[in-house]
């Protein structure tokens, strides 16, 4: 510090100086462009007054910090919790040692986009970045750790820690959220979760982040099992029963039988219940590896790019409504003769048919349109087999609005052309008709093509329950 200005920004050795540095070159900056100096000088000399705490001698510095900034613009917990560990009077001898851990794990918990934090903590929307989908900083990453470790309901993050603090059991404490830390990132490096010898570690991965993502649990329950047990395939079956318990309470309650529950299930009604089941459906497809390659559930990219479900066959008038405006007759009349394909209501269909029939003899039908989309909109938006779970996928934000009501072909082409977009395997799977017995019709999303992709989330889920 005493020669900082001699200094490079390579000098910084640790993350103390690089903000020191970072610190000292806006002020240099400041005063070099920003203000006149003349006046800054007057008021800092004539306008400023200084006020200086003169502590007792059994006071700690800690202590009467924390008191002067109650009700002050604050610190973030995170970062009192941190100047506890680094406190001299905290009882800790390792003191640079902790330092370097504590910036190291956040460094980790940020890499590849949040990849590893965000298996372990649900995101509030506030902290994601609209423009790219990324984590903002208004938060340290390394909370999810102190959450782990904290197991008294009673206090906030910060008066736990304190409380561990005024009875100088803060060493201990340390040792224990370094092993917490060390524990959760062995359960979330790709090179395990990726390992074809180590099922055991897909599971965990998996369940961690769908109990996680489900709000089911929270990470401090989650570890609390793991320090009772520190057993992997233990560990493992206790996080699947809290799923099956779960499912079984919350999901599939109403019926005897799965099969009937998941029947019932409709878009309107029951969206977190659909939501729920699908993603534990991807969840389970890449488990078992039934595509041939061993990809893992991307837990980060699920939340910052918010997925949400989609209709695979959805369609209502809005999706033509520039081909209409364009008097383009040819592409009215394919997408009238795809929905066509999906419904059962004979006169809704002679009423098609009778517009169809005009525009392949060339005459005037645009009268007619409006009562006919609807009619087609109101027996799409009724229509029990279109909106239950077996015309139902997930998809990410941007790409649900890109795709829209457009023709089940159309979906598939766009999917197959979203590039770097990440899209579920179970959904990708559907348009591709892996479900599917039949492929006879692939530019159709049949009833036998429902029922067989219903089938499949079905025969998953009895395994979770």
């Amino acid at each position: 510090m005493e020669n900082i200005s001699s200094k490079k920004e390579s000098d910084a050795k640790n993350i103390d100086f690089y903000y020191f540095f970072q610190a000292y070159k806006n002020i240099g900056d400041f005063f070099s462009s920003k203000v006149n100096k003349n006046e800054f000088f007057n008021i800092l000399l004539n306008s400023c007054k200084v006020l200086w705490y003169k502590i007792a001698d059994d006071e700690k510095e800690e202590d009467v910090f924390i008191r002067l900034n109650i009700g002050k613009i604050p610190l973030l917990e995170e970062e009192n919790i941190k100047s506890l560990f680094l406190s001299k009077s905290s009882g800790i001898e390792n003191i640079d040692e902790i330092a370097e851990k504590w910036y190291d794990e956040e460094k980790e918990l940020r890499y590849n986009n949040d990849y590893r934090y965000c298996v372990l903590k649900k995101i509030d929307d506030k902290y994601i970045t609209k423009e790219d989908n990324t984590l903002n900083d208004d938060f340290l990453r390394i909370r999810v750790y102190l959450e782990a470790v904290m197991n008294n309901k009673n206090y906030s993050l910060f008066e736990y820690f304190y409380k561990l603090y005024k009875e100088n059991k803060l060493n201990d404490e340390w040792m224990r959220l370094e092993k917490c830390i060390n524990t959760l990132d062995s359960f979330t490096t790709k090179s395990n979760v990726l390992n074809d010898n180590s099922r055991i570690n897909r599971q965990i991965f998996h369940y961690i982040g769908f109990l996680i993502l489900s709000e089911i649990m929270k990470i401090n329950e989650i570890y609390s099992i793991w320090e009772s047990i520190q057993d992997n395939n233990k560990f493992n079956d206790e996080l699947l029963i809290k799923i099956k318990n779960y499912l079984s309470t919350y999901v599939f309650n109403k019926n005897n039988s799965i099969y009937d529950d998941i029947e019932d299930l409709n878009f309107y009604n029951d969206k977190k219940k659909i939501f729920i089941i699908l993603v534990l459906f991807n969840i389970d497809y890449l488990i078992n590896n039934k595509d041939g390659n061993f990809d893992y559930f991307k837990f980060a990219r699920f939340q910052l790019e918010k997925w949400s479900l989609e209709h695979i066959y959805a369609q209502n008038s809005v999706s033509i409504k520039e081909a209409v405006e364009k008097n383009n007759t040819n592409e009215i009349k394919l997408w009238l003769e795809d929905v066509l394909f999906y419904i059962e209501d004979n006169d809704l269909k002679k009423s098609i048919d009778d517009i169809i029939l005009k525009i392949n003899n060339k005459k005037n039908f645009k009268e007619e349109l409006t009562k006919l989309f609807d009619d087609i909109d109101n027996y799409f938006r009724d229509d029990i087999s279109l909106n239950s779970i077996s015309n139902l996928c997930l998809l990410d934000k941007d790409s649900n609005s890109k795709l829209g009501n457009k023709m089940f072909t159309d979906k598939r082409r766009e999917i197959d052309n979203l590039g770097e977009k990440l899209i579920p395997i179970a959904t990708r799977m559907v348009f591709l008709k892996a479900f599917s017995k039949n492929k006879t019709l692939p530019e159709y999303f049949t009833k036998e093509d429902r029922d067989d992709y219903k089938n499949s989330i079905i025969k998953a889920m009895e395994s979770y329950i």
